[in-house]
């Protein structure tokens, strides 16, 4: 005759042990799996911005936490001499499923909006002119110089103007550059440079920073400043010479034209 073992006696199996270790595997499986596409999609998301070392920490630390628990499960398998129970399995699987969750989150990021979309930029060749206002010594104008042109973000109007031949101011090749600014849609930021291929070595290059009143029509428009100071100097006065030759401020308009994107 064959003894019945009831589920009260010690013989019996530990069927709500069981149960209640299934029950907390699954919710450390399923919370691991959730952690690893958050970071995943955080590492994507640093990405798509463009940042300095984009994803780094996220990626380190989750390097850190999957390798430890690796770490952990292997030793606590040394001392059980290769015996593989709950504990151990629930840290392997922990691990595995924290990196496959990143792996899933970085790959779906794209596809349901954890990303930030990269803005388009277009650009186009175009020519400018510039007439200084007041002559700041020997200018050269170059009538229809080489420049580049690039579009607002996302967009077809023109935000950026770089005119990289202006003509000659003393020595050098005279460039200069238009861009938008916070004083309106008639406010613009003009930044004038001279080549610093045409100077002598170790001679300091001079910039002319300063604000302008910009008209845009199209892919055309003007940029009008006056006075826009010389960077870098504070003692030059505007009108006045420095005593490098170069002038303490310059006034004009920036004209150009765009050629279609």
């Amino acid at each position: 005759m064959t003894p019945s073992i009831s589920p009260a006696s010690p013989d019996a199996p530990p069927r709500r042990q069981t149960s209640a270790s299934t029950v907390v595997f699954a919710i450390v499986a399923v919370g691991a799996a959730v952690a690893g596409i958050f970071v995943g999609r955080e590492i994507a998301l640093e990405q798509s911005r463009g940042l300095f070392l984009a994803g780094a920490v996220p990626m380190f630390l989750l390097a850190v936490v999957v390798v430890g628990l690796g770490l952990v499960g292997l030793v606590s398998l040394g001392v059980r001499r290769g015996r593989l129970n709950v504990a151990i399995g629930t840290l392997f699987a922990t691990a595995g499923l924290l990196a496959g969750g990143a792996v899933v989150g970085w790959a779906s990021a794209g596809a349901t909006g954890g990303t930030e979309p990269v803005p388009v930029v277009l650009q186009a060749a175009g020519t400018a002119t510039l007439t200084m206002a007041v002559d700041p010594g020997a200018f050269a104008a170059r009538d229809g110089g080489a420049a580049t042109c690039e579009s607002e973000q996302d967009g077809r109007g023109v935000a950026i103007v770089t005119a990289l031949d202006l003509g000659q101011l003393g020595p050098g090749t005279l460039r200069a550059r238009v861009s938008p600014s916070a004083d309106g849609p008639d406010g613009g930021r003009v930044e004038l440079w001279i080549d610093g291929a045409d100077l002598p070595e170790g001679a300091s290059q001079p910039f002319w920073l300063g604000s302008a009143e910009v008209t845009r029509s199209d892919g055309a428009g003007q940029a009008t400043f006056i006075d826009v100071g010389r960077e870098g100097d504070p003692a030059l006065v505007p009108g006045s010479g420095a005593a490098d030759g170069w002038p303490a401020s310059l006034s004009g308009t920036l004209s150009w034209s765009c050629q279609p994107w």
